[in-house]
Parts: structure tokens; C-alpha cells; sequence
């Protein structure tokens, strides 16, 4: 059954709104309708019913057509407005039609305004139609942006920078991700232990309340371990696989999948909510894979966690303190890196290889970690070796050289100093093997020490030549890796080897020790704690 048609009739004689109320009926309209002929009347009629069209007379007791118009244009009704009236002029007419009348039939040959009522109505009720259609068309693409983004997150899961991290902060930013992806109001990663036991290693929200080790084959997460398939609870409050701890602690929907690396079951990723719940059909698989990259994070975290802690042990090796050495006072800082945490190649060394004559070497191994600590302490060893049989400087560099291309990878490189210190005659033979220039500092102002050859692994056969420099006692050999003039401020500038040489004339008159402390110092300070990169440092100074 068609519902009446409602039609609002703005007309101020009662004998004229009959005459159109007859039109309509002859023309086979069943219709309801209302008579207002004021403003105040049309804002209450609006405000009572949705109707289907508005038939105005133009010219009304301080009331025109236009201004019934104008209201129904600022409540931004789309319902059609046709003006019944006797004769108005063209002008008149057009600006109606600009203004949204939809048509216009005068009173004395209504014969036409049946048809188009019709006609309105009929278009009116495409208009809504469309615009119902856009509604669920932008409805449906915002889901699917939705969906997409949640996609992209999943996707994003596991970009968890590993560098400088420990084990706990990548499972506490992998679980943060995702309760942030999922909309859970909790989730716990749980690994299965070295005796086969499921340990929670982190947990947020309700699932902090997991009870832990877990029995394979036992409870919720034991269940998903031993069967390897993802399980979902919608209700846990009433299922006996969930233990009672959890259920009186208000979670009600729990989904847990395996998390898998190298085809094996490694542990288990639950996610838990505080209501019922029904996740989407897609986003179980999207769950299973993001649990296997989270596995896969996390045993790239544990290899890099002992990677890290052997090259921390090797390298702590490699920098003994110093022991006095006769003639030479000697002041040592080594200061890792800030920004990356990975463990570098930087060393030095102090060793007397004759009454009164000491040898010393400082270096920068390409690399870090565990690779970069291992050529480390072959290069320092070498180094060591070849001065205590004795040879000259130059020679010295040139065979480590040859060691380094035999016995180390293609791309391994170091740049490295070494020197011998005759205290008597206060005579220092020395070659530079593309390490950063140390620098002799005293009354006669600063002098670097350049003479030698390229780094050391670059070159088959390189040649290398030996230096001298005359220290006399009050003067002080400052060496250094290049993490220190490579430092950098928060605007990207270096600190430079012009600054460095411009302090180290300010606090040439501070012990050794201090003098390598305040050069760490200055650099900290200059780049406001954020070093890219390991720092040595080294001051050697003749005793009187």
C-alpha cells in the first residue's frame, strides 16, 4: 500500500489551497496535507513532518514565496518547492528558479501541476537514493581504507629496530605494537623454555595475570603449543580449557596462534579482551604470520644480545688498564658510542720492549660487533708481536699489513698508528697507517704526526715510511680514533680537526689523564651525548 502523499501548502486563502487539494485528487493523488500561511507556521509544519513537496503562493500577508524558500534552503531540505501563484512577473519567476523552485504553475491553469509533482517527487526520491548510495559507497571505502591500514600495520608489526635494544625492550615494543594493531585490552608473548615449559616473558594489561611455566598440551596457551593451531574463546568464562585464575580476572574473549621459527613451534602470542568479542575472519591468519615474524625478531634479538655481549668481553680485553711504563706518564678514556650500540673495532696499547724504550699503537677496525672486536684483537697481537722483535717502525706497519690482507675478510680495513718512544734521547720513530694525525703539543705549539702509508688491508705489497719527531719532556703525544673529530652537534656540523687541535692547546697543561678526559668531555658535551661512533683516546708525556 502507497503512503499518502504528504504535500505542505503555503497559501493564505483557504478557498485557493481547496481549489489545488481538488486538482491533486482529480489527478489521482492520494494525499495529507497541512494549509500555513506564515513564517511562523511553515517553521513549526517543518519541524512536525518530512514532506514530499511544498506548493507557495508567491504574494502573502509581510510573507513572500522566496522567503519560504529561503527557510527550507537553510534547514537544507531537498524536498520539492514548486510555486502556485497568480501572475508574476519573468524577473520574478527566474530569481525563484535560481534560488531551487523547482517549477512554477500559476493558479488560473493548474493543468500541468499534477505531472509535475510527480515528476518532482519522482526526482526527489533519485536524489536520496544517489545520496544513500555515496553514503554506503564512502561507508564501504572508508571500511576498506581501514582494512587497508590495518593491514599496513600488521605489515609493520615487527620493524622493531634491533640495534641498541635488549631482548626485554624488543618483546615490550613488539607486545605495545601489537595491542596498538589488535585493539586489545591485553596480550603476553609466551616462550617455550630449554626443559619444554611455556615462560610468559612479557605481558601487559589482564594477560599479566598468566600463570607461568605452562605444561605443553595444558590450559589455553599449552593447548595452541601442543596442538600448533591458533585457538579462540569467546567467552571464557564459561570454558574449562581457561584456567579459573583468568577467568574471575573479568578477561572474556582470548585468541592465541604458535609463533614458529625454523618450522618449529617457539612459543605462543595471546591476546586477550575484557568483552565478548568476534574477530574477523582475515585477521587470524594476519596474527599467525605477524606471531612468526615476531619469532623471528626475537631470535635475531637473542643472537645480536650475545653477539653483543662477546664482542663487549672480547673488546674489554682489549683495553686493559694500562700499567705504569719507566719515563713516560700515560692518560687513557675510551668512550663508546650513544646512537649505535654496536660494539666497535677501536684499540690502543702501551708496552716497554727494551729498558727505556716503549712502543705504542692505537687503531679503528672497519666494522663493529663480534667481526670487527675478532680483527681487533689480531691486529693489536700483531702489532705487539712485531715490535718486540724489534723492527723498525716502517716495518712493523708493512708486515701487520700483509697479515691483515692474508688473514682477514676483503672489505676489512684499519687505520692504526704506532710508534716507538726512546725516553734517553728523547728520540719517537713512528709510522701512520691512515690513521687521524696524532698530535705533539707543548711550548712550540701543536705538530702532527703524518709520515707512513695507506690503511692497513687496502693494499697488496703497500710501501710504508718511517717518521721521526724530537719530544723533549713537558711536550705530550695526544692519539685519538676518528670518532672524536667525526663527532657531530645536533645541527650535523663535525667537531674537526681545527677544533681539536685549538683545545688541545688550552689544556696542554693538565695531566695526561685529565688531558684525555676532557677531550672525552668536550666531545660529549658537543654533541650533546649522542655519539655516533667509539672514542679513544690517548696521551703519552716524557717524564723530566
Amino acid at each position: 500500500m502507497v503512503a499518502p502523499l504528504r504535500v505542505l501548502i503555503i497559501e493564505d486563502n483557504a478557498d485557493d489551497a481547496e481549489l489545488v487539494l481538488r486538482r491533486l485528487a482529480r489527478g489521482g493523488l492520494d494525499v495529507t496535507s497541512e494549509r500555513v500561511e506564515d513564517a511562523v507556521g511553515l517553521t513549526d509544519a517543518l519541524g512536525t513532518c518530512e514532506w514530499d513537496v511544498v506548493l507557495a503562493d508567491y504574494s502573502l500577508p509581510g510573507f513572500n514565496g522566496l522567503d519560504a524558500l529561503r527557510t527550507l534552503n537553510e534547514r537544507c531540505l531537498d524536498v520539492p518547492f514548486i510555486l502556485v501563484s497568480g501572475v508574476i512577473d519573468v524577473p520574478t519567476a527566474l530569481e525563484a528558479m535560481k534560488a531551487g523552485a523547482r517549477d512554477f504553475v500559476p493558479k488560473n491553469d493548474m493543468q500541468r501541476l499534477v505531472s509535475v509533482i510527480e515528476r518532482e517527487v519522482a526526482e526527489a526520491g533519485q536524489r536520496r537514493d544517489r545520496r544513500a548510495a555515496e553514503t554506503e559507497r564512502d561507508r564501504a571505502l572508508e571500511a576498506l581504507q581501514a582494512a587497508n591500514e590495518q593491514l599496513a600495520d600488521f605489515a609493520r608489526l615487527t620493524d622493531v629496530p634491533l640495534h641498541g635494544k635488549t631482548l626485554a625492550q624488543i618483546l615490550d615494543s613488539l607486545l605495545a605494537r601489537l595491542v596498538r594493531t589488535v585493539g586489545t585490552d591485553g596480550a603476553a608473548i609466551l616462550l617455550l623454555s630449554d626443559d619444554g615449559q611455556l615462560v610468559t616473558r612479557v605481558a601487559v594489561g589482564p594477560s599479566v595475570g598468566l600463570l607461568s611455566p605452562i605444561q605443553l598440551g595444558q590450559g589455553f596457551s599449552g593447548t595452541i603449543a601442543a596442538k600448533d593451531h591458533p585457538l579462540f574463546v569467546a567467552d571464557a568464562s564459561t570454558d574449562e580449557r581457561v584456567p579459573r585464575g583468568i577467568r574471575d580476572s573479568g578477561i572474556r574473549s582470548m585468541l592465541g596462534v604458535p609463533m614458529h621459527y625454523s618450522g618449529k613451534v617457539v612459543g605462543v602470542l595471546h591476546m586477550d579482551w575484557c568483552r565478548v568479542v568476534e574477530p574477523p575472519a582475515w585477521q587470524v591468519p594476519l596474527l599467525e604470520i605477524a606471531a612468526d615474524r615476531c619469532a623471528v625478531a626475537i631470535e635475531n634479538a637473542r643472537i645480536y644480545e650475545h653477539e653483543h655481549t662477546v664482542s663487549e668481553t672480547l673488546q674489554r680485553a682489549l683495553l686493559p688498564e694500562l700499567v705504569a711504563v719507566p719515563g713516560l706518564e700515560i692518560g687513557q678514556f675510551y668512550g663508546s658510542a650513544t646512537v649505535d650500540t654496536l660494539v666497535g673495532g677501536d684499540f690502543f696499547d702501551v708496552f716497554e720492549i727494551a729498558p727505556g724504550c716503549t712502543a705504542f699503537s692505537i687503531g679503528d677496525v672497519s666494522g663493529k660487533g663480534l667481526g670487527a672486536a675478532s680483527v681487533t684483537a689480531l691486529a693489536k697481537n700483531v702489532l705487539r708481536a712485531l715490535a718486540i722483535e724489534g723492527h723498525p717502525a716502517d716495518v712493523v706497519t708493512a708486515r701487520c699489513n700483509e697479515v691483515i690482507r692474508r688473514f682477514t675478510a676483503d672489505e676489512t680495513f684499519i687505520t692504526a698508528f704506532y710508534g716507538t718512544f726512546d725516553a734517553a734521547r728523547c728520540d719517537l720513530e713512528y709510522c701512520n697507517a691512515g690513521h687521524p694525525a696524532p698530535v705533539i703539543v707543548g711550548p712550540a705549539g701543536p705538530r702532527l704526526l703524518r709520515t707512513g702509508g695507506p690503511i692497513l688491508g687496502a693494499l697488496e705489497g703497500a710501501e710504508y715510511r718511517a717518521g721521526r719527531a724530537r719530544i723533549e719532556p713537558g711536550e705530550s703525544i695526544v692519539l685519538y680514533t676518528d670518532g672524536l673529530t667525526e663527532a657531530r652537534d645536533p645541527e650535523g656540523e663535525f667537531y674537526g680537526e681545527q677544533r681539536l687541535m685549538s683545545f688541545i692547546a688550552e689544556i696542554a697543561d693538565e695531566a695526561p689523564q685529565d688531558m684525555a678526559t676532557s677531550l672525552f668531555e668536550e666531545v660529549w658535551e658537543f654533541s650533546d651525548g649522542r655519539l655516533r661512533d667509539d672514542v679513544a683516546v690517548l696521551v703519552l708525556r716524557p717524564r723530566p
